[in-house]
């Protein structure tokens, strides 16, 4: 059914779309689609779409033969068109997708997504979206994501992103990923905040059991006309405040920075292969060696531990390798017996 309103509005409504895979069965249904165009814009090549409605939407990827997911021959890429499209709203109305991700087949159910997207020919892809429903198979568990997106010549930035599944949360604000050029790995950067309890990661990842619970932020600002990305990370983990701060060179598998934390249960971090408590401080810096090479290396570490009834050990060490050799002096001090080793 098509409709005009008032003369430069095309309205279309469709229903019981199917649209069948190459296996000749229903890929995606839609009960009743709408669609909003404004007419005089097409005139000029842009597709100015007022909105798309779909309810009671029903997406199946299941995978082919060859184990590649078949809506992918749906969606092959073609010439570009030209034509400049946008859509300030993309409603989905009590919307299914079932995925078989190759190991295991999840249902995603009641989802309901708003999103918009301005996609000028020749230009930045601007969008954004929220999305919310139910994981099936994780008991019901609610999902809810937000984000904004900016994509240009290979460069994509997110000024924001919130993702929850149950009780694990995934924040991040101006994250990016800038292409390099000359088979270099993508230069990144942004702040991404994680909160996750170990029982909630392994309710959505069964046979995952994190070590303990843990909060934290990870920063990463790249260094303008360097390889070098800095980076920070702040949190605790299992109640317990942790530090990083530090470099990394992708490229070069260089990394570098200074770890400082407070004191740590070992009983749940080695899920009681060690009995006891520590703390520590650990700065380091490390690349790979030659081949067939140590990895040219230099550590300090300075502590405490308290393991297996072995009364409060304050520690220095410190380690050194290069080639094939490694070099380590450790003192110790327990309860004012200083003892050293060095090999």
């Amino acid at each position: 059914r098509s409709t005009l309103f008032p003369y430069t509005t095309l309205f279309r409504s469709l229903h019981d779309l199917v649209i069948n895979g190459p296996d000749k069965r229903p890929a995606i249904s839609v009960k009743k689609l709408t669609v909003t165009v404004g007419i005089l814009p097409l005139l000029s090549h842009q597709a100015r779409v007022g909105g798309v409605a779909a309810e009671d939407v029903d997406i199946d990827l299941r995978r082919g033969p060859k184990g590649e997911l078949q809506i992918t021959q749906l969606l092959a890429p073609g010439p570009s068109s030209g034509w400049s499209v946008t859509l300030p709203s993309v409603e989905l109305r009590r919307a299914h997708v079932r995925f078989d991700s190759g190991s295991e087949v999840m249902n995603f159910d009641t989802l309901l997504l708003n999103a918009r997207a301005n996609i000028p020919h020749g230009g930045p892809l601007d969008a954004s979206l929220e999305l919310h429903g139910t994981w099936r198979e994780r008991g019901d568990a609610a999902l809810d994501v937000r984000a904004s997106l900016h994509a240009d010549e290979g460069t994509l930035r997110m000024p924001f992103l919130m993702a929850r599944a149950g009780d694990v949360t995934v924040v991040g604000t101006n994250l990016s990923m800038v292409p390099s050029g000359g088979g270099r790995a993508p230069v990144i950067g942004g702040v991404l905040s994680v909160d996750a309890t170990a029982v909630a990661v392994e309710r959505l990842l069964p046979g995952v059991r994190l070590p303990a619970d843990a909060a934290l932020t990870v920063t990463a600002t790249p260094t303008p006309g360097q390889p070098w990305t800095q980076v920070g990370v702040i949190g605790r983990v299992d109640q317990t405040p942790v530090r990083f701060n530090g470099a990394v060179d992708v490229d070069a598998r260089h990394a570098r920075g200074e770890l400082v934390t407070g004191t740590l249960d070992l009983s749940k971090l080695t899920s009681g292969r060690i009995v006891g408590e520590a703390a520590g401080n650990v700065s380091f810096d490390a690349r790979p060696g030659g081949p067939r090479s140590m990895p040219v290396a230099r550590a300090l570490i300075r502590g405490w531990g308290a393991i297996a009834g072995v009364p409060r050990t304050e520690l220095l060490a410190a380690v050194t390798s290069a080639g094939e050799r490694v070099h380590a002096t450790i003192d110790a001090n327990g309860q004012g017996v200083p003892a050293s080793l060095a090999a």
